[in-house]
This record gives structure tokens, sequence and C-alpha cells, in this order.
């Protein structure tokens, strides 16, 4: 029994060993530092020019207005046609021609008074240029209302002022952390969820698969440092590398998405900020998700017999493993006594009620502590099958369901069939 000073000095050379190789590695490099500090700027950017483009062109194309054969006399006909951005086109059946994109939009005018009627505009939800001129023809809409409104109250001798009934302003009562918050909170916590999962899924094969390929897992055990600390120091690794790679795509998003808001977003200038408290539950939620998956993640991959099976192996899982923080980007779905027992979905929704400032105590409690049990067991599993002779030298089987049906129906003669050649080779 070794003296837990020399426990904890294991855990750390194994861990500091781990993380020099594991940053000498490609593909940590990319998912875990290139990948948020270039992605998100660059895909804002790309998004922000593309909408602007778009925005810009629609506000230059003039809208297809089809009309019914005859209409030219109606009042609000003539004021569409005094539009720059309106083209009127006799159309004799309106649905096909919107519908094969002939017109942009059909306004159906129903009555024979060409003072005004009642009107139908048939567009296309599908085509950026039929909503375009549906909004247009609302407007125009609208605006011929009011003057055949003020018209008539002049006819009958009252003020034009007399025609506006209803005025209508709005007014935010929004503060900017609220408006930051619930922007942000549609869409951070499951990008902090998968890119955090990301930065985990290189190193947790790595840690052993990796090594066991490069030859040099033998010179570890050859150190006398005990199994436990071996796996407490490789699953250290691997939960530094998520939380680096889930603190680095806050940063990275929270630095452009503000900027991305305001300039693509119909917020009025709105100004964006996030409440205190948001940050660090944000982080605190990476290091959840971080030793939640790890621990499973290592687990799968300990099995595997080459990088390539190992990969095989947590793939499946990773893409799992994000579908239940799918449920923060639903505004309907709370944290509570309930979800608070989901794993990585009751994180993500933590998550988001930090950035809106809602945490309910009781229900992040209950979270916290079945993520942690979560953790621990899962941890104690993968522990328990690195002890095991037959999986550090690669026989593990390929997959958790082969191991499992082979130890208990063979009992310990995997270990020590193992145990008896490596006997074998030392003699």
């Amino acid at each position: 029994m070794r003296a837990p000073g020399e426990f904890l000095r294991d855990i750390v050379v194994v861990f500091v060993n781990e993380i020099r190789v594991q940053f000498r590695d490609g593909h940590v490099l990319l998912s875990t530092l290139l990948l948020p500090l270039l992605l998100y700027p660059l895909v804002f950017w790309a998004t922000g020019e593309f909408i602007t483009i778009g925005r810009g062109s629609l506000e230059k194309t003039r809208s297809r207005i089809g009309l019914p054969p005859g209409a030219t006399t109606h009042s609000l006909v003539r004021r569409i046609h005094d539009e720059k951005s309106a083209t009127l086109l006799p159309s004799e059946d309106g649905d096909a021609a919107v519908r094969i994109g002939e017109i942009d939009a059909y306004l159906d005018l129903r009555g024979e008074d060409p003072r005004g009627s009642d009107a139908t505009i048939i567009y296309d939800a599908s085509r950026p240029r039929s909503v375009a001129a549906r909004d247009r023809l609302n407007e125009w809409i609208l605006a011929a209302r009011r003057d055949a409104l003020a018209e008539s109250m002049t006819a009958k001798g009252l003020s034009a002022s007399s025609a506006s009934v209803f005025g209508r302003e709005y007014t935010n009562v929004a503060t900017p952390g609220q408006m930051g918050g619930y922007l942000l909170g549609l869409l951070l916590p499951l990008t902090m969820v998968a890119m955090t999962s990301m930065g985990a899924f290189y190193p947790a094969i790595d840690v052993l698969v990796g090594e066991r390929e490069r030859r040099t897992l033998e010179s570890l055990l050859a150190t006398g440092a005990s199994r436990s600390a071996i796996v407490v120091g490789k699953y250290l690794t691997v939960v530094a590398a998520a939380v680096v790679a889930g603190s680095l795509n806050l940063g990275s998003m929270l630095l452009t998405g503000f900027q991305f808001l305001r300039s693509v977003g119909d917020f009025g200038g709105e100004e964006f900020s996030l409440p205190p408290i948001a940050v660090p539950t944000m982080l605190l939620g990476s290091l959840l998700i971080g030793a939640l998956l790890g621990a499973a993640m290592i687990l799968l991959a300990s099995l595997a017999r080459t990088f390539k099976e190992g990969q095989s192996l947590v793939t499946p899982f990773y893409s799992l493993s994000i579908l239940p923080a799918v449920v923060a980007v639903f505004p309907g779905f709370r944290l509570t006594v309930g979800t608070a027992f989901i794993p990585i979905a009751n994180v993500a929704l933590t998550m988001r009620g930090a950035l809106q400032g809602e945490i309910p105590t009781v229900p992040l409690l209950l979270a916290l502590g079945w993520n942690l049990l979560l953790t621990a067991v899962l941890l104690a599993v993968a522990a328990w099958v690195l002890r095991q002779e037959d999986v550090l030298v690669g026989e593990g089987g390929g997959s958790l369901t082969q191991y499992l049906r082979r130890r208990l129906g063979r009992g310990a003669a995997p270990r020590a069939a193992v145990t008896a050649s490596s006997g074998g080779r030392r003699a």
C-alpha cells in the first residue's frame, strides 16, 4: 500500500506527462485550441455578411405583384403602381403563378368597389423574395387604409387625425442582461456541451489505446506507479482537455456572439450583457460535462484494441451524449426537480438558466449531486476495468458487451491467463 503522498505524486507525474503528449497531438490542438479560436469568429462573420448581402439584395429587388385581370382601376392598385419597388403583372391563376415563381405574391381583391375592399395576399413562405413581397404589400395596404380613413374624416368635416383610433409604439422593458441571456441561451448551452464533449473525445481514446499503439504503456507500468494513480492521472488529462475546450469555446462565442446579434438582429440597436453568475456557471457546467463524459469515454475506449476501433466505440456515444442538451433550445423546458435527473440535459438547462438569471436552488443542487454520483460510478467502473490485465494489454474484446459477456462467462480466467503469460515472458 503506497503512502498518500506517493499516490498523489504518481497522479501528478502521469497527468503532466499525458498533458505534454496530448498537446503534441494534432487532433487535440485542432479540436481544443484552433477550432474555437478560429471557427466561431469566421462562422459569425460569414453568416453576418451573407445575411447583410441577402437583405441588401432583397431591398433592391422589385417585387412582382400579380393582380386579377381588370383590377387596374382599384385605388389600392393605383397606389401600388406608384411604388418604385413593385412591378404589377396581370395573372389569371394567382396560386399557380406564385407556386412556380412567375410572380412573388398575388393580391386577390374581393368586392366591386374600386375605393376599397377585402384583400388576400397569396405568397410562398419558402422563398425570401415572396416573403419580402408579402411584407411590402402589408405596408402598402396599411398606408392605403390610413389615407382612406383620413379622406373619409375630412369629407365629413372632421380632422384627419380623427382617423387614428389606436396608435402603436413599442417599449422593451428587458434589461441588456436579459436580452443577452435570452438570445445566447438558445444556442450557447448546446454548443458548450458539444464542444466540451469533443474536447474529451480524442484524449479519452489516446490516453490508453494511443499509448498502447506507441508501445509506451509498458514503460509507464514499469515505473512502479499504482494502477489507480495511472487511471486517475489519465482521467484528469481527459477532463482538463474537455474543460479547456469548453472554456475557449465560451470565450470565443461571447466575444463574437454579441457583435453578431447586434449586426444582424432586428433589435433596434439593443445593447447586450450577461448576468454576473452566467460565466462561472457555464465553466462549472463544462467541468461537470467533461467529468461525466470523460469517465464514460475512457471506459468505452479502454476496450478498444486499436485507435480506429476506439473511434468506432466512442463516436456513437459522443453523438448520443449531445441529444439531451437539445432541450435547452426549447424555451418551454426548465430546470425542475424532474429534469434535474436527466444527465447532460440538467447541465444544459442549468447553463441556460444562468444565462437568463433564473436558477432554482433545489433543482440545481439535485442536478449537481446527481451528476457527481453518476461520474463517481462511471469512474469506479472504468478504474476497475483498467486494472484488469487483459484490458491493459489490449485484449478487452472490442466492446463493453463482449468484455462483460466474456468476463462473466469465464470468471477470472482472462486475467490469470495474461498474468501467466506475462510471468513466462519475464522468466
